[in-house]
């Protein structure tokens, strides 16, 4: 499900509001908000550029919208073993966290380096 409603009504605008600030018809946001249809690319750009955010996450492909500074200030992506990737957002508090346990396992691969 696409996020322009959602990113709409967090601006308190109308469809018709929206509408005027991206040269669309009102009906038009309407059925693309219902997901009846989708924006033609220069309506997509359009919509990005007022919403700040990537046609991915506006579409609701990604629930991470990579143009959110904040939103990748703790961003970290785990690679496992089996390959699967997994991307997190953290709080600063986990971030600290994290960085604390990388830190201490530096500390103890360079002692455990020192002592072969």
């Amino acid at each position: 499900m696409n996020r322009i409603k959602q990113l709409r009504e967090q601006k308190k605008l109308k469809r018709n509001e929206l509408a005027n600030l991206i040269n669309a018809k009102a009906s038009s946001v309407s059925e693309w908000e219902k997901g009846s249809y989708k924006p033609s690319e220069t309506q997509m750009l359009k919509l990005c550029e007022f919403f700040n955010c990537t046609p991915d996450y506006l579409m609701g492909y990604s629930d991470i919208n990579l143009k959110d500074n904040n939103s990748n200030k703790n961003k970290i992506t785990l690679i496992g073993r089996n390959g699967i990737v997994e991307e997190y957002i953290l709080s600063d508090e986990e971030m600290n966290a994290y960085q604390a346990i990388f830190k201490n396992r530096e500390k103890y691969k360079n002692n455990n380096d020192s002592n072969s």
